[in-house]
């Protein structure tokens, strides 16, 4: 064999040896990057998977429906000097909830109206929360905590507690929704949530008009007119 064919055999094999570490190199990163990626695409499925439970974990909290409460024609009955005194400790008691509570309904019940024909008035601005609302949120909690510190006697257990007490709570979820809201920066999540809000607040402010009349309606079957003085 002449030295130019030997240097030929020799240059094949190099040229050989250098594509069959190219194709394993090629090969060697196909595998590492299959591994990666779950052996079958299914880490790329697996991460978008996670990405759209993570977007799906936090669902808009449904609002809250508020049948309007009817008012009660209470039966004019001479209770005993005991169902007497507990009904005029209760009233005692339950006055100044009331009062504060229809002092606060006032209030958001403007600011929920003048929602209606601009719905940012419902917040303090860009993505902060209405500082009367937030501030009454406190409030309602505060008079849910005391009116549960109440005994209803008799009837008013049904006709007049039970009411305050399930409006207070609608009252003050419905104004932490709306606050939420003000500081949600998608805009079809904001609205969906200050809509439902706004709903379920006007709802529960209804409701305890309706329980507070009930009471006073009591006071005068009952007469205790002088409590209401």
């Amino acid at each position: 064999m002449s030295s130019f064919e030997k240097s030929l055999v020799v240059g094949i094999g190099i040229v050989g040896m250098l594509v069959v570490c190219c194709l394993g190199a090629i090969f060697g990163a196909a595998v590492v990057n299959n591994q990666e990626n779950g052996g079958d695409g299914s880490g790329q499925t697996a991460v978008t998977t996670q990405n759209n439970s993570v977007a799906q974990s936090t669902p808009l909290p449904s609002p809250t429906a508020v049948p309007t409460l009817p008012s009660v024609e209470l039966p004019e009955i001479a209770p005993n000097d005991t169902n007497l005194a507990a009904l005029s400790a209760y009233a005692e008691a339950i006055k100044p909830i009331l009062e504060e509570g229809l002092t606060v309904a006032e209030r958001d019940g403007q600011i929920l109206e003048a929602g209606k024909e601009n719905p940012d008035a419902l917040c303090g601005g860009n993505q902060v929360a209405h500082s009367t609302l937030a501030a009454d949120a406190a409030v309602m909690d505060r008079l849910l905590t005391e009116l549960g510190q109440v005994d209803a006697p008799g009837e008013t257990a049904v006709h007049i507690h039970k009411p305050l007490t399930e409006s207070l709570r609608l009252w003050a979820e419905a104004l932490d929704n709306l606050n939420k809201s003000c500081e949600t920066a998608a805009a079809v999540e904001r609205d969906l949530l200050r809509v439902g809000a706004s709903l379920q607040a006007g709802g529960a402010i209804l409701n305890f008009h309706v329980a507070s009349d009930n009471f006073w309606r009591l006071l005068v079957v009952y007469g205790l007119e002088a409590i209401t003085r």
